[in-house]
């Protein structure tokens, strides 16, 4: 027996809100435009229109059409922010204000868990010391605070990290929470875990910046990054090899170089052993750091060495040399995984989905081509 039409109807518009197509606020098409878009009579359509009135989706105003509602204070459902490394880089904060102001409209609130890194400084390898203890400990609290979904960036670079994001996610899947991803996934490229991610498209925007190079001139690249990995890094990687591989290189994987930037000795090693007229890096902290190094042993960017970076944080244009980057989408990252957890819990069995936003090339000096030279691409003029 096939459903009732108003059923159908009724449906298909609560779907649309519930993916977030149509936001609270939004004012829907008219009786008239869903008549004939679905097919059906416009008794149909109102009799739909009641049902979702009555759920609370929507209210109509005479003479005015028919509108979104938001949800009310009493059903108002939480959402937790998990990530480890907020406050201490550029990229997550932009990313998590947009997710603080697109949950308003559809009437979550949103707790920042205390999951920071243990201090301010990097470890004696470069990356940020993490701490998984209190990862744990902030989503212990959201369990018991009863969130309905937590946003999540793993922290992966280590395999005690790798085990503390598993206890992590194994508590909310026993929780019943649901759980979006952001920039990262816990599974090891290509493979993909069974939870929701909202990421930029790493591979492409670090074959965009290699690509640059092998344009300008530059034969020689070297890959520079920290000791240890995640699946991000493991994407951006690929499109270095990519990059070689559509040139006509061979990749050689002793070009790829894990060690800290600021260690004199290492960078003094590189350029000795492989004598690179270019380096792209992991992230621009990175880039920043070798660039001093660079400096400090009397090489001069970009006239000898071309450095490129990625993310394009807030003094990548500042620097002595104005760092060539890709630039991430970050208020977009947050918008889109808002919408996504929306979705999420509103369909739980869903199978999981991987949304990846595009990144934009940004040309500044350090890789020696002058804004004239390729005028289709993205730029700022230092």
């Amino acid at each position: 027996m096939s459903r009732p039409k108003h059923q159908f109807v009724r449906d298909y518009i609560q779907n649309s809100i519930d993916s977030g197509h149509f936001v609270p606020g939004d004012q829907l098409p008219t009786d008239d435009e869903l008549s004939e878009r679905l097919s059906v009579s416009r008794p149909t359509i109102a009799r739909a229109m009641r049902d979702l009135e009555q759920l609370g989706l929507i209210r109509r105003r005479v003479g005015a059409g028919t509108f979104v509602e938001a949800k009310s204070s009493e059903s108002e459902q939480r959402l937790g922010l998990l990530i480890p490394e907020l406050g201490n880089t550029e990229i997550f904060e932009p990313v998590c204000a947009e997710i603080a102001r697109t949950v308003q409209p559809f009437g979550y609130s949103l707790l920042w868990g205390d999951a920071g890194v243990v201090n301010d400084s990097n470890t004696k390898e470069g990356r940020l010391a993490v701490s998984a203890e209190r990862a744990e400990r902030a989503c212990k609290s959201f369990i018991d605070e009863g969130v309905t979904g937590v946003f999540f960036v793993p922290m992966v670079s280590t395999q005690q990290d790798k085990d503390a994001d598993r206890r992590i996610l194994d508590r909310l899947d026993e929780a019943g929470i649901a759980v979006v991803l952001l920039d990262r996934d816990v599974a090891q490229f290509p493979e993909r875990s069974s939870y929701d991610l909202v990421t930029v498209n790493h591979l492409s925007g670090q074959l965009k910046l290699c690509e640059h190079l092998l344009k300008s001139g530059r034969k020689r690249i070297a890959y520079l990054q920290w000791p240890g990995t995640s699946d991000s890094m493991e994407q951006r990687l690929a499109g270095y090899q990519l990059a070689l591989v559509r040139a006509g290189q061979v990749f050689n994987p002793e070009w790829v170089h894990q060690g800290d930037a600021r260690d004199h000795e290492f960078i003094g090693q590189i350029l000795s052993d492989y004598n690179p007229d270019a380096f792209t890096c992991e992230n621009d902290v990175v880039a920043a750091h070798l660039m001093q190094t660079l400096n400090t042993l009397g090489v001069s960017v970009p006239d000898e060495i071309a450095v490129v970076g990625f993310d394009d944080v807030k003094y990548a244009q500042l620097l002595a040399v104005p760092l060539t980057t890709i630039r991430q989408p970050c208020a977009q990252l947050g918008e889109v995984a808002v919408r996504l957890m929306n979705s999420r819990i509103s369909a739980p069995h869903m199978p999981a989905r991987t949304v990846q936003l595009e990144s934009e090339l940004i040309v500044r000096k350090s890789c020696g081509v002058a804004a004239k030279d390729e005028p289709a691409i993205s730029r700022e003029i230092q």
